[in-house]
């Protein structure tokens, strides 16, 4: 019994329906991802297998138990590959190759009626699947031809959850200021995967550092010396409206 070698790049040159990785690209001093290109993840798994060395009829049992390998016409060369299932990741990495490609129908593949998007830089979230591809239309539409997500790091987490880190790139060429972080929760529905919540903080090229640590200092000294009236505030319905009073109280923002 003779061990059968093959040559995995010629068997998968002539099978279309195999798909590539995804393409990484190295950076400086990162590996990034290049979503223009990906495509759906696959992977393949081939398992040993031998052959006679002096049978002549291929596709039957020969004796010892004993099996004949044969190649098909498909390219596969007699091997079944085990596909993987989907991950968590392989989930987020569409969504941003979604994005890329301004494939609104593959976003709406991917998000659940109720989904969320709660953008940081926002006050209010974005409810619901189809505000939600609206939102990202705009996106889309401000991004032009040219300019694409990145991935420079991520992360899967426990209950299916996943955390990403990207830029944006002009043509292959990094956007300073323009670093991003997104936190992904899912759910599982029907044995398929998709995007239940999207939580997400931009990098700003207004750099408010010292300006927060002041407002902050601010904020916490009126909460501390009107507890009863910070507590009514904040425990409204709509958070985000009483910290807005909090600053009007403190001159720190002014309605338009």
């Amino acid at each position: 019994m003779a061990s059968v070698q093959y040559s995995s790049g010629s068997c998968l040159g002539q099978n279309r329906n195999f798909k590539p990785f995804p393409i990484v690209q190295p950076g400086k001093t990162r590996h990034s991802i290049n979503l223009v290109t990906k495509q759906a993840n696959c992977l393949a798994t081939f398992s040993k297998l031998s052959i006679g060395e002096k049978h002549s009829n291929y596709g039957s049992k020969m004796k010892e138990d004993q099996w004949k390998v044969c190649c098909s016409n498909d390219g596969s060369c007699g091997i079944a590959p085990i596909w993987s299932t989907p991950s968590v990741l392989d989930l987020v990495l569409d969504f941003y190759s979604a994005i890329n490609l301004r494939d609104t129908q593959k976003l709406n593949q991917l998000l659940s009626d109720d989904c969320v998007f709660q953008d940081l830089i926002f006050y209010i979230p974005f409810g619901g699947k189809q505000n939600i591809i609206n939102f990202l239309q705009e996106v889309m539409e401000a991004m032009g031809e040219n300019v694409h997500f990145v991935i420079d790091s991520w992360m899967e987490g426990e209950r299916l959850t996943a955390s990403v880190i990207w830029h944006l790139e002009w043509k292959a060429k990094e956007i300073p200021f323009t670093t991003g972080c997104n936190f992904f929760e899912c759910q599982q529905v029907d044995e398929k995967l998709i995007i239940s919540k999207i939580t997400g903080v931009e990098e700003l090229p207004v750099k408010p550092g010292e300006l927060l640590l002041k407002l902050l200092k601010a904020v916490s000294g009126v909460c501390d010396g009107f507890p009863f009236a910070a507590e009514q505030l904040l425990t409204g319905s709509h958070g985000h409206e009483g910290v807005i009073k909090l600053l009007e109280m403190i001159g720190a923002y002014k309605k338009k």
